[in-house]
């Protein structure tokens, strides 16, 4: 969606009226025959919306809060605009060190005029460089306008970054060349160079020769926090011990699937109900066999104890009306060394629980 918006809006801007309709035709055309074909080998494929979902409520963890407004969605630009570019576009080229998290929005509107009149000068000189511009800001106005500030991290804008530097290096440039004439890009060339100085130095600065030469040598876990090597570890067991019809949920489906060999996990980002029978069912339905409860820390630079304990409140509501519904079969770290724990869940013993129930009833 954000690609074929920037591509529409770049022929529309060129006054290309008719290669726009061409191009939204090919969309919806090449989109219809995707769906077609997927729906004639594989059937109807169940969408999971959840995550959607989760971004359209204020905070993605707590529903009571309830669903976004027009003010909040402006307010999440305004917030992830001064985390994105003031501190880590800023950490990204080197001009703030990495452990700086704090945010300013004088860096932040400097550096979006520096892009408008970047985007402004491609406009009447250089189509490629328009492209980019048009490009990075639908993809970075989406990121920023979608996701709650909560989220605040770097990897979330990688992918724009280097279009959006491109876009702003030429705007830097141009106004070089207003400045200093012929000399300009040797000035634009000592930027560019001092901040490649700066972001080389403390690359190197935060390797650890010790946990690269462990993981070179294959332990791929070594220099993780205690409660990502705990977690990590579960995933790698469920890859190697449990049978292949397993299926496992957790909270990081995504980086459990990587160090398990590529299993798939089953993921469980929020919930909406505290019904027990309800949540179990969920499982069931998508042929859960266990489940992992990790100690993943919610700032994974502090250890307190603050944990994203998603899982367990999932687990809890179930435990509370099915005491013995999950046992253990496996655990990472000890109490005191933020553990991640694997059960397996006993559906036949819901099923008399509740069977009973009903003949008391």
């Amino acid at each position: 969606f954000g690609f074929g918006s920037a591509g529409i809006t770049y022929l529309l801007i060129c006054k290309k009226p008719k290669k726009a309709i061409m191009f939204v035709t090919s969309i919806i055309a090449i989109g219809a025959l995707w769906f077609g074909l997927r729906a004639a080998i594989w059937g109807e494929i169940k969408q999971d919306n959840r995550q959607l979902e989760s971004l359209m409520q204020v905070h993605p963890y707590q529903i009571e809060d309830g669903q976004e407004t027009v003010s909040g969605y402006f307010g999440r630009l305004v917030d992830n605009s001064n985390l994105y570019v003031s501190k880590h576009l800023m950490r990204i080229v080197g001009l703030r060190k990495a452990e700086d998290r704090a945010t300013n929005p004088a860096v932040t509107i400097f550096i979006y005029l520096l892009f408008a009149y970047g985007a402004f000068e491609a406009w009447r000189k250089n189509r490629c460089i328009l492209m980019l511009a048009i490009t990075s800001a639908v993809m970075l106005g989406i990121t920023f306008v979608v996701l709650q500030a909560i989220w605040d991290q770097f990897r979330l804008i990688i992918p724009y970054v280097g279009i959006a530097l491109m876009v702003i290096l030429y705007g830097l440039g141009q106004i070089c060349k207003h400045l200093f004439g012929r000399k300009a890009p040797l000035i634009c060339l000592v930027i560019v160079g001092m901040c490649g100085i700066l972001t080389m130095s403390q690359s190197l600065s935060k390797i650890d020769l010790q946990i690269l030469r462990k993981n070179l040598s294959g332990d791929m876990l070594y220099g993780f926090t205690p409660d990502w090597y705990n977690y990590l570890s579960i995933c790698q067991k469920v890859y190697e011990e449990l049978p292949e019809e397993s299926y496992v949920a957790c909270r990081k489906p995504n980086m459990a699937r990587i160090y398990a060999g590529g299993q798939k996990f089953y993921g469980i980002y929020n919930f909406e109900s505290e019904d027990a029978d309800e949540l179990l069912d969920n499982l069931r339905d998508r042929k859960v066999t266990h489940i992992i409860a990790a100690s993943l820390r919610k700032d994974p630079m502090i250890p307190n104890g603050d944990i994203i304990n998603t899982i367990h409140r999932y687990m809890g509501f179930i435990a509370e009306k099915y005491p013995h519904i999950f046992t253990l079969v496996g655990q990472c770290g000890d109490a005191d060394s933020e553990p991640t724990y694997l059960f397996a869940i006993d559906y036949n013993y819901a099923d008399k629980i509740k069977a009973k129930m009903e003949e008391a009833q």
